[in-house]
């Protein structure tokens, strides 16, 4: 640091202010200079798995899920054979005081439990959890305890499967095992999935087939010349059974449903089966039963009464959402692609157009509150310097000071609003009536007011 004694005022000192500034072009060689050294991350990069037209291998997928109000996890296994893209077997299971990451390790343990059997040919072991495929595949490090012991064991029973490969998919090509984990939390009990018609179910969710296709080296491409005349041969692509995913989202709905207690007493007494309900339930559902409505397939509707006569009735129904299941709606109306993260009023008024259970705005608050993306994601605050503190002015209307009065009962000329100049120098009042509160009216009545009579502020002070 260099210290020199100015003797020719403020230009002396303003050269030596210039004379020291970096110039332009070689800051970025100064900041290299100075800048701390740091490690690269370690960064790891591999390419999907690939599989042969005719290759006999099995693939296993698991998921797992946990709930944290009753402090209990699901976790499951699917295990599939290629070429034929068999289920050979499917299990999920339920254990309490668990945590997602905790639940998606036993998920890839019970995998190994139902390879335990098979020949130790080539694997393929398929996940949802970003973290877990990662740490196994030591791209990043296991730190918390619980983990470390769910990751040890692992790595044991990996070492019986030499030839194995880890691959990361979105939740939406898990759909197999996030239903059997879904089922599992929902029922707090896990289950063998022995049914061919159950297997089925999960042989028409599954689409790991579009992600592991088979090589198509050494295939010879074959041109044909196509005349102008001939037909048009149009392939239909392979559409898949809508029917059967509808079902298997319907009966998922309709068990959790009949979970909650409210829910049970309200079908039974659109039923009319009251037998079985006491005096205070079948007065409570009688409150509730004008507004709702249960349809063929036996899930319960709401339609409120006070709109059925105005609008379409069949565009008001919307359907019941109980406990168990909100949590993934409000995680697919904001977290997830189509979800965008929008806030609390767009995420509320998205559900709230197809769906209903009670304190829907409550539970989009606490969930959009709580997310980590969205506190996260926000720029730092714009500082533009520190408060000028206290403007005093030393003229008459150099500075005002603004606000209006809304909500006023409509006068004969029809103004509901007042605004108000007030000169801080010398204490004067401007009132003005108004009938609206836009920008442009509210610049018209400054103009008319202010402007026109004292000429134009230096500032104007209000809290909008």
């Amino acid at each position: 640091m260099e210290v020199k004694k100015c003797e020719r005022g403020e230009e002396e000192i303003l050269g030596m202010l210039a004379a020291s500034i970096t110039p332009r072009g070689e800051v970025e060689e100064m900041l290299i200079a100075i800048s701390p050294r740091k490690d690269c991350r370690l960064k790891i990069s591999m390419p999907p798995p690939t599989v042969e037209t005719d290759e006999e291998l099995l693939v296993a997928s698991f998921d797992g899920s946990a709930r944290i109000k009753k402090k209990g996890g699901s976790f499951s296994a699917v295990i599939w054979k290629l070429p034929e893209w068999t289920i050979v077997a499917a299990e999920s299971r339920y254990v309490h005081d668990l945590t997602v990451n905790e639940a998606e390790y036993n998920g890839l343990l019970l995998c190994f439990e139902l390879l335990a059997d098979l020949d130790r040919g080539r694997v393929i072991l398929c996940g949802d959890s970003s973290l877990v495929i990662r740490q196994m595949r030591g791209e990043i490090d296991c730190k918390a305890p619980g983990l470390q012991l769910l990751r040890h064991k692992t790595l044991e029973k990996l070492r019986s499967w030499p030839s194995h490969e880890f691959l990361h998919m979105k939740r939406e090509w898990n759909q197999s095992a996030d239903r059997l984990a879904s089922t599992a939390l929902q029922s707090e009990k896990g289950r063998t999935v022995v049914a061919e018609e159950d297997r089925q179910d999960l042989m028409t969710l599954n689409r790991l087939d579009e992600l592991l296709k088979p090589k198509q080296d050494g295939q010879l491409a074959r041109v044909t010349a196509i005349t102008r005349s001939a037909r048009r041969i149009r392939h239909e692509p392979e559409v898949i059974q809508e029917e059967i995913v509808q079902r298997i989202r319907i009966q998922r709905i309709v068990q959790a449903q009949d979970e909650e207690r409210w829910i049970v007493n309200l079908k039974k007494y659109l039923r009319g089966d009251v037998s079985n309900l006491d005096a205070v339930e079948v007065k409570m559902c009688a409150k509730l039963a004008p507004e709702y409505e249960i349809d063929e397939n036996n899930l319960l509707f709401v339609c409120p009464m006070a709109k059925r006569e105005s609008e379409d009735r069949d565009g008001l129904m919307r359907l019941v959402i109980p406990e168990t299941l909100q949590q993934e709606f409000l995680h697919h109306y904001h977290k997830s692609l189509e979800g965008g993260h929008q806030g609390i009023g767009r995420t509320y008024q998205r559900i709230r157009s197809r769906f209903h259970w009670r304190g829907l705005y409550r539970s989009v608050q606490r969930y959009v509150g709580e997310c980590t993306d969205c506190e996260t994601g926000k720029g730092n605050p714009m500082i533009h310097g520190k408060s000028p503190g206290n403007l005093h002015a030393t003229y008459t209307f150099q500075i005002i000071a603004m606000d209006h009065i809304p909500s006023l009962p409509k006068s004969i000329k029809g103004n509901t609003e007042l605004l108000i100049w007030v000169d801080l120098f010398s204490g004067y009042v401007i009132a003005k009536a108004s009938s609206s509160r836009t920008a442009q009216t509210i610049a018209e009545n400054y103009e008319e007011c202010v402007f026109r009579r004292f000429g134009a502020s230096e500032a104007i002070r209000h809290d909008r």
